[in-house]
């Protein structure tokens, strides 16, 4: 059952009524089987009679009946708890148990990008695909702190070589590979770039570009936040609720990739690291590489490429390095939560959260 009775709620007239009265929210059982079918028919009468009836309800046992025209019906909130939950339990299976081959893990991300590439997003009132295609020419920016001047001299003596995706052998773990797995991490503007190094003041910080040297297949988390699967869907489904519970949570996907990681806990890496493998390697036919969200400038982007057969699909543009001093820095914050005290215990308020009572 996709719909539950309205909450009752208590409704004040005016200044004056210090007592107020009781109405239920939502819509009458007349608007809710119109909203279900798609249309009025013209013996509606006669299908909310047939309708109440259907109700399994027998009144002499203490039963209430949940089909009544005089009650009014809201649509049963989805929950996207049950894919978080499994999202928190592949990371803890492969921080503490298995780390190659899990099951769980091919089920997981079988279901969530089965259809991908049929998933469009909204934007300024035009549809683009999630699933990006970059033409060869495709300019990106990668950076390295260089503060020292021998650092400097050999950026400048080989700068791919110095700057660009590093070597298996020192690939350090990250977002998106394991410690030994060599990814391109990568910008979409000199800005975010450095901003992304994450530079003190005084740093000097060594950028190139790069140019993409065939066509690409990238997966846009950023568009998957307004993302749907084109067509109707209906209320008589069998899978109704699942198609909604997964959209929801893959709109949210972009979110959980991108939100900063405390140091001293990368293991929380471990299931984006998997993610990434299974789109780069596991998953057919693979992509090339993503794109999210940059938390270090607001509107920059991140681009990762994950290695191909031979080498990553990139060359070094021509006399690109170029070298920056950081001069000064922005932050903005957000207030997570504030508390009240009350009776002895405190109340705490949390952004996007549950209230929780100490």
């Amino acid at each position: 059952m996709h719909f539950e009775l309205g909450e009752e709620v208590r409704v004040f007239d005016g200044y004056d009524d210090d007592r107020g009265h009781y109405e239920q929210r939502g819509d009458d059982l007349d608007s809710t089987v119109q909203e279900i079918a798609g249309q009025y028919f013209g013996f509606q009468d006669d299908l909310l009679d047939a309708i109440v009836e259907q109700d399994d309800c027998w009144p002499p046992d203490g039963d209430e009946p949940f089909l009544d025209r005089n009650f009014n019906y809201t649509p049963r909130p989805i929950s996207v708890a049950s894919y978080y939950e499994r999202w928190e339990a592949l990371r803890e299976e492969l921080r503490t148990r298995r780390r190659y081959f899990s099951a769980e893990a091919s089920s997981f991300f079988s279901e969530i990008f089965s259809d991908i590439e049929l998933l469009v997003a909204h934007s300024e009132g035009r549809e683009e695909s999630v699933v990006k295609n970059c033409a060869p020419g495709f300019e990106i920016y990668r950076g390295r702190l260089c503060n020292s001047d021998s650092v400097a001299g050999a950026i400048v003596a080989s700068p791919f070589k110095e700057v660009g995706p590093p070597p298996s052998e020192v690939a350090r773990s990250g977002r998106m590979n394991a410690e030994g797995i060599s990814v391109l991490y990568a910008s979409s503007d000199l800005h975010t770039c450095v901003a992304e190094l994450r530079p003190s003041i005084g740093s000097r910080v060594a950028v190139i570009t790069l140019v993409t040297t065939k066509q690409l297949r990238l997966v846009d988390f950023r568009a998957l936040e307004s993302s749907r699967k084109p067509g109707a869907i209906s209320y008589f489904q069998d899978d109704f609720s699942e198609i909604l519970e997964r959209s929801a949570f893959i709109r949210g996907l972009h979110r959980v990739i991108s939100t900063p990681v405390i140091p001293g806990r990368e293991h929380e890496y471990l299931v984006t690291q998997l993610m990434a493998e299974y789109l780069g390697h596991v998953r057919k036919p693979a992509f090339d590489g993503i794109i999210f969200e940059s938390v270090q400038k607001r509107g920059g982007a991140n681009i990762v490429l994950f290695r191909g057969a031979s080498d990553f699909p990139v060359s070094y543009r021509d006399n690109s390095v170029s070298f920056y001093s950081v001069s000064a820095m922005q932050y903005t914050h957000t207030k997570e939560a504030y508390f009240e005290k009350s009776d002895g215990s405190i109340l705490f308020h949390f952004e996007g959260y549950d209230d929780l009572e100490w």
